[in-house]
């Protein structure tokens, strides 16, 4: 019985130290910015960015903006967990021909920016980005655009400042559930610094949304985007793509992918007499 007890004990310390290793260091875990820098993000030359930086009391938000022609609107997009938001470039490419600006949200601690990446930071800096697009296009639609954690980005801000559209790209309910689906053995509801708990968020968004995600998704599961899409008053379309993953929900969804982004977005655009 003294043995079984003593290996119980050990097991307890072993587990309380991974536990507590796993708490000190989660934002590993969570957030994966690279090495780029802010300043070095030109776009393409159909679809050139420019960097901005915008300050507001307490902080400083930066994006790439791309001036679309004869704009009368604006796509805000925030990116995912990992890399930067140069990365998403291909999002001022997709609009290009669109009468929309497109702003690059990027976070605090990404792209050699300072500070660390927090649930807090960035969803400060998202609504102040968000009422950037709003101030440059008072009479015109504002459109945000969330992929993967930048979903549940997309649906704070979207819950707190005036916009006529939401997209989401392989949304989740919150990081909290997404953790402790992926890790069962860890106690997420407890120790979990950074919750991202969009499902509370969308109830308070009244803007039309436009969900997409793969079956496939290996990160965010497909029935987790499906039960979050049922937390908004106002879900327009949830579109499956049959064939898509995580990552590769453009080139694996392709038309359907973006033929459902344009016809939202152009939804909000005035009719011709």
């Amino acid at each position: 019985m003294k043995i079984l007890i003593g290996f119980a004990v050990i097991a307890a310390l072993l587990y309380s130290g991974v536990v507590a290793l796993v708490w000190a260091r989660q934002d590993n875990f969570l957030f994966f910015p690279d090495d780029s820098r802010f300043d070095l993000c030109e776009g393409s030359e159909r679809a050139p960015l420019t960097p901005q930086t915008a300050d507001f009391d307490g902080g400083r938000a930066h994006y790439h903006l791309h001036k679309g022609p004869e704009a009368i609107g604006t796509i805000v997009v925030f990116h995912g967990n990992a890399g930067s938001a140069c990365d998403r470039a291909f999002y001022a490419e997709m609009f290009r021909d669109q009468p929309y600006d497109v702003m690059l949200a990027e976070y605090p601690g990404y792209a050699g920016l300072g500070g660390r990446p927090s649930q807090a930071g960035i969803l400060t800096v998202a609504v102040e980005i968000a009422k950037i697009a709003r101030r440059t296009a008072p009479n015109g639609p504002v459109i945000l655009l969330g992929e993967s954690i930048g979903s549940g980005v997309a649906t704070y801000a979207a819950a707190r400042v005036r916009v006529d559209g939401l997209i989401l790209i392989s949304p989740y309910t919150s990081i909290r559930e997404l953790a402790s689906l992926h890790f069962p053995w860890l106690p997420a509801g407890w120790i979990l610094k950074n919750p991202f708990p969009a499902d509370e968020w969308a109830k308070d968004v009244q803007a039309p949304v436009l969900i997409l995600h793969g079956r496939n998704d290996e990160t965010i599961p497909f029935e987790m985007g499906r039960r979050q899409s049922a937390a908004f008053p106002d879900l327009r379309a949830f579109v499956e793509l049959p064939e898509a993953g995580h990552n590769d929900w453009l080139d694996a969804g392709g038309t359907l992918s973006v033929g459902a982004l344009h016809t939202f977005v152009e939804s909000f655009l005035p009719r011709d007499p």
